[in-house]
């Protein structure tokens, strides 16, 4: 019977083997499957791992947003505050320059040493440039800063190196020879087509001005002189001058002819200076003419009228073509030579130094409660020392502006004196009659070492001037 067992036990054991292996190979399968996901998935320091990445790259997103918030407000809140800074200061600017106007009044109001009565033209010209500054500051007060149309802001003189002749510079214009007035008057034209040519960067803006200094060295080696052009108003309107650099402007001349100091008379000052600077042959005691047409001829004077100016600087002669320099007090020690055309209205804008008297009047109403009276000054300038001449109003010109124009002074002078060092063709029956008093004034500019000697060697100077 235990034999007959023996086979069966050993089925069944092999059968529950089989199914025991079965089972443990299910086992390995689904073991090796869960190890396949839980590594798929990761283990819980994985996981963990990744979760902090996130909260990372998730916080740094968050602080880069905010950081940019902040920045671009920051950004903004900055260029607010400049944008009202400068508001603020075009506001203020613009009533400095009021202040800086109505300043004008105590010199116009004053008189002179010889006359206390106010001067007529000094008066009417700080009135206009009292009008202009108050209109221009209610105009920016009223936009804040936004339209600033800068009637009457004269600014700071601003002078650049003095720049010698260069042939290879075509807008410059070479030195002229001197052996006559009308080249004298003639490079005040060289000094006008210098603005133009490397000043003027369009129709109606003008990056700065020029003044040209001339250099007269004499044959012999002895002291040079210098001769210094200075041209008139060149942007007429404050709105041709965009940038307001040019200080050759109508502002100048209100404040020249009111007998304040200009910002273009303190560029011309400072010109010279640099250019007896910058040349180890000049210096204080050097000679100097100072020649204007227009507001070149009121700065001439301004500057020969001025004591402190002449304790540095030698100032032997003024010459000026259409310039109403009546109301200056050059100095005695000064030769003046005063050039205008019978119809240049401009010239007589001094009135001949009128003065201007205001009386109070008493009465019923609408009686004027005073009473304006103008009146002859009975100055009269040293005959010796100061030369006036009238010349005819050049052929073809047929109003004011002809008759002012620069081009026209060089021209007229010619016809009375056609031997000039770069003489014109006259034109039958236009040359002038003699003129003694311009004859004279150039017979004591002539000759060697003086300023007018055509023997002599040239050098000039153009020097760029503006105000900010």
């Amino acid at each position: 019977m235990a034999g007959a067992l023996a086979p069966e036990l050993s089925f069944e054991n092999q059968t529950l083997l089989g199914q025991s292996r079965m089972l443990g190979e299910r086992f390995e399968t689904a073991e090796l499957e869960c190890a396949s996901k839980i590594k798929a998935i990761g283990s819980p320091a994985t996981l963990l791992d990744r979760a902090g990445t996130w909260f990372q790259d998730a916080a740094r997103a968050v602080t880069t947003t905010i950081s940019g918030a902040v920045g671009w407000t920051t950004e903004t809140v900055d260029d607010v505050a400049d944008w009202v800074g400068e508001r603020h200061d075009t506001v203020t600017s613009a009533w400095i320059d009021v202040h800086e106007a109505f300043g004008l009044f105590p010199v116009a109001l004053a008189g002179t040493p010889d006359n206390p009565r106010p001067q007529l033209t000094r008066v009417g010209a700080a009135y206009l440039q009292t009008f202009g500054a108050s209109l221009d500051a209610w105009a920016t007060t009223l936009t804040y800063g936004l339209w600033d149309i800068d009637l009457a802001g004269d600014g700071e003189p601003v002078v650049g190196t003095p720049m010698g002749y260069d042939d290879t510079v075509t807008a410059q214009i070479p030195p002229r020879p001197l052996s006559s007035i009308r080249d004298v008057i003639w490079s005040v034209t060289d000094s006008y087509d210098t603005n133009t040519a490397l000043g003027q960067v369009s129709k109606h803006d003008w990056a700065e001005g020029y003044v040209r200094v001339t250099k007269v060295i004499p044959p012999n080696g002895g002291e040079p002189r210098l001769v210094v052009s200075i041209p008139g108003t060149q942007p007429w309107f404050p709105l041709d001058d965009l940038g307001n650099e040019h200080p050759a402007d109508f502002i100048g001349d209100l404040v020249g002819a009111a007998g304040g100091r200009s910002t273009y008379s303190d560029t011309v000052a400072m010109a010279i200076d640099k250019v007896i600077a910058s040349d180890p042959d000049l210096g204080s005691a050097t000679p100097i003419l100072l020649a204007g047409h227009s507001l070149g001829g009121i700065t001439a004077g301004d500057l020969a009228s001025d004591p402190d100016f002449l304790s540095d600087h030698n100032v032997t002669d003024v010459i000026t073509a259409g310039s109403p320099i009546d109301n200056n007090r050059i100095s005695e020690e000064i030769h003046v030579l005063e050039i205008a055309h019978d119809g240049d209205v401009v010239a007589d804008l001094d009135f001949a130094d009128s003065r201007v008297t205001v009386e109070p009047v008493s009465g019923p109403f609408p009686r004027a409660p005073f009473r304006v009276e103008v009146s002859d000054s009975g100055y009269v300038p040293d005959p010796e020392r100061h030369t006036k001449v009238t010349l005819p109003n050049p052929p073809g010109a047929e109003d004011a502006k002809g008759y002012h124009d620069h081009f026209a002074y060089h021209e007229s002078v010619e016809r009375v004196f056609p031997q000039s060092a770069v003489a014109l063709p006259i034109p039958s029956g236009v040359a002038l009659p003699r003129q003694p008093g311009l004859e004279s004034y150039q017979e004591r500019l002539t000759g060697e070492g003086n300023y007018l000697d055509f023997d002599a060697k040239y050098e000039v100077y153009d020097v760029p001037v503006r105000r900010e």
